[in-house]
């Protein structure tokens, strides 16, 4: 069981809206799609991975050694 739930469903809801911009866009050719992923995609992105970054450091050692496990 994770012991961050609330940090969890924040992540989740950023992989959505992702989801959302690709639904947004399949229907585009190349060179459309990858400008309105970069517009739209591109700052979700972003923020995904800064939130990650502080998840990582607010993170105690022994919840990184769980999920470590649980991957393996």
């Amino acid at each position: 069981m994770s012991s961050r739930p609330r940090e969890a469903t924040e992540i989740m809801g950023r992989i959505a809206q992702l989801y959302k911009v690709e639904s947004a866009c399949k229907d585009m050719g190349p060179g459309d799609r990858c400008a309105y992923r970069n517009t739209h995609a591109r700052p979700i992105i972003d923020r995904l991975f800064s939130r990650l970054e502080d998840l990582i450091h607010e993170t105690v050692p022994s919840e990184l050694t769980i999920t470590r496990q649980r991957m393996l």
